[in-house]
């Protein structure tokens, strides 16, 4: 199920960057990583129940029918790109060529019956019009991509910091999810019951925060008030500051009441990466953004089974408030390298034809 389910992330990336503009990357990213809250939300909350009515083996079944069942609905009426959709218009296709989405090219289009077939070539010229009417008399400059796949954008600072925020995301994300339960029952004496409530509310935080400030990231940037990489460094500062600090607060909280409102906090403010690094790999490639998130996904993998592990040893040998310092401080360096050496700039390599 893991290997299988693997290509998800970095496949939602590569669809959004050939469909959303650099507008509304913020609300299309947020809501595609909401449906992870709201997925953990329906398995915690209604996993037991269905358990208890039909047993465990068929509530197996339940949630892989229901995944069945979305990946038909998805293959019969998604489109690789817009170019490819029998329902976008061309208004908005000249909406997304005038925002660089879609590149203004002869394309590959399927009809009614599935077949590919060629897309008319006075499709461009009508869009390019829509665009800019004076387009058809200008000579287009021509490009072309280097040949082969461009490794050395993996050395690149912008990628460099958004896998890093990744990464440390994934660190105290994991650790959350691995320890807060045990630190709930073994410091706090909280029964299973009560715990799985307070985790429960931490999940519809981040559900409620993500759709929150997603569409107001978006005004900021549509309306000139913030630019792009301006909004990404803010929010995801912003994301591993007060998660870190939320993490801290657990070291002062007196019980269990206290230690949820420190997490709740934390976590809503976890939720504003969405809009964030998250959406930030879309910024940095277009071409190659299933890639890039796809290696990004994997180190962060990494981080996230390391940090168990790393937690684990240092409560046995110090303590719990000595692994909450440790993640305090990992967050800060997370803000301090996406903050510094981040970037919303393309950098897919492109070379000029004289």
């Amino acid at each position: 199920m893991g290997l299988l389910e693997g290509p998800s992330f970095p496949t939602a990336g590569s669809m959004l960057s050939k469909w959303i503009p650099a507008t509304e990357r913020a609300t299309a990213s947020s809501l595609a990583d909401t449906g992870g809250s709201v997925g953990g939300l329906l398995a915690l909350g209604g996993g037991p129940i269905l358990a208890t009515m039909v047993g465990w083996r068929s509530t197996f079944m339940v949630y892989g029918a229901c995944s069945v069942v979305f990946c038909a609905v998805w293959l019969l009426f998604s489109a690789s790109r817009p170019t490819g959709c029998r329902w976008v218009s061309q208004a908005e296709l000249a909406m997304l060529i005038k925002e660089g989405v879609v590149e203004q090219q002869p394309v590959q289009a399927a009809d009614v019956d599935g077949k590919e077939v060629l897309a008319a070539a006075s499709l461009n010229k009508v869009l390019a019009e829509a665009v800019d009417p004076d387009a058809t008399s200008k000579k287009p400059s021509k490009t072309k991509s280097e040949d082969g796949f461009p490794w050395r954008m993996f050395l690149s600072a912008p990628v460099l910091a958004v896998c890093y925020a990744h990464s440390v995301f994934n660190f105290g994300r994991y650790f959350l999810y691995g320890w807060i339960p045990t630190y709930y029952s073994e410091v706090l004496g909280v029964d299973a019951v009560t715990a799985g409530f307070y985790m429960m509310c931490l999940q519809v935080a981040d559900a409620f925060v993500k759709l929150l400030v997603a569409p107001i990231a978006d005004h900021l940037t549509s309306s000139g008030k913030l630019s792009i990489l301006g909004l990404r460094r803010l929010l995801s500062c912003a994301g591993f500051l007060g998660f870190g600090g939320g993490l801290l607060l657990c070291c002062f909280a007196p019980n269990a009441f206290f230690v949820t409102v420190a997490l709740v906090i934390g976590k809503s403010f976890a939720s504003c990466h969405a809009a964030g690094f998250k959406t930030n790999y879309l910024d940095i490639t277009r071409k190659h953004t299933g890639s890039v998130a796809g290696v990004g996904n994997t180190l962060a993998t990494l981080s996230s089974t390391v940090a168990p592990m790393i937690a684990g040893s240092i409560i046995q040998a110090s303590g719990w408030n000595a692994v909450f310092v440790l993640c305090f401080f990992v967050n800060v360096s997370g803000a301090v390298v996406f903050g510094l050496f981040s970037s919303a700039s393309c950098i897919d390599p492109v070379v000029r034809e004289d």
